[in-house]
């Protein structure tokens, strides 16, 4: 039997099933802590009315919601997000992103934007718009989660 767990003055490394952790590369390690891992800093649920028509227009800011991370890292971290409407025939329906900027999703014939996510270093900006199909107007239901980096 091989040694698969190594903790010493180094850190603490896992190696893959069948290979000796003592002599093992790091592309046979499933854990180092060499390497920083994925943390969730921050999750949470949205719910955004239905978009009023002709917005976006100046002072009407209801459908851009702004979430800080209390935290300001030196790149974008990752944020997932899961995205439905709450009034859909479905409402198990949901539409999935990952990364750190999202962009506009679009839709339909006419094209225009349902929804869009701006990650920046200490926030994200989450916004919905109109659309002329009005089933695609919310209300709106956001869950997330902030990943940080460890970095």
């Amino acid at each position: 039997m091989v040694n698969r767990v190594l903790l010493d003055q180094n850190g603490l490394f896992v190696s893959k099933p069948g290979v000796d952790v003592l002599s093992a590369q790091q592309k046979d390690l499933q854990f180092s802590s060499d390497y920083g891992t994925l943390n969730v800093l921050k999750r949470g649920v949205l719910n955004l009315p239905a978009t009023p028509e002709g917005y976006p227009v100046p002072g009407n800011g209801a459908q851009q919601v702004t979430v800080n991370f209390g935290k300001t890292f030196s790149a974008r971290p990752p944020v997932f997000f899961a995205v439905r409407r709450t009034v859909i025939s479905n409402p198990k329906q949901w539409y999935q992103h990952i990364g750190s900027h999202i962009e506009f999703i679009y839709d339909g014939p006419n094209r225009i934007p349902w929804y869009g996510a701006n990650v920046f270093n200490n926030r994200f900006v989450f916004q919905t718009n109109y659309n002329s199909d009005s089933f695609l107007n919310g209300p709106w239901e956001i869950f997330y989660i902030v990943w940080d980096y460890d970095l």
